[in-house]
């Protein structure tokens, strides 16, 4: 079974996610903290994975152009951007999948499931 790929600098929220990600869809799920290193595993390991979730808000890389280095070398994988940001426009214009504000764990579910396991 493919993985999921979560990116976020909050190292609470990662957490946390990853581990009810993990708990509710029996997925395994690494993680990174910053745009720069997902764009790494994901071009190292990118066979492991069925799915990236990302934050926008990243140092060294934000999510917007972490997806849009990973949509040049590969466009199938799902890319879900779960972020505060107000740039959900432009998130989507450069190869983000689904949109998902923060602050609503349960609609970050709803597209995880939908986008990993096709529910």
């Amino acid at each position: 079974m493919k993985k999921i790929i979560l990116a976020d600098d909050n190292d609470s929220i990662r957490k946390s996610s990853a581990r009810l990600i993990t708990i509710l869809l029996h997925i395994e799920v690494d993680t990174v903290e910053n745009g720069n290193l997902l764009v790494e595993r994901v071009r190292t390991n990118g066979n492991d994975y069925g799915l990236i979730i990302t934050d926008d808000s990243m140092p060294v890389m934000n999510g917007i152009d972490a997806t849009r280095e990973i949509r040049k070398f590969n466009k199938d994988i799902p890319i879900i951007m779960n972020s505060g940001s107000d740039r959900q426009e432009e998130a989507l214009k450069a190869g983000v999948t689904e949109y998902v504000p923060k602050g609503y764990p349960e609609h970050r579910m709803d597209a995880v499931r939908r986008l990993y396991r096709g529910d």
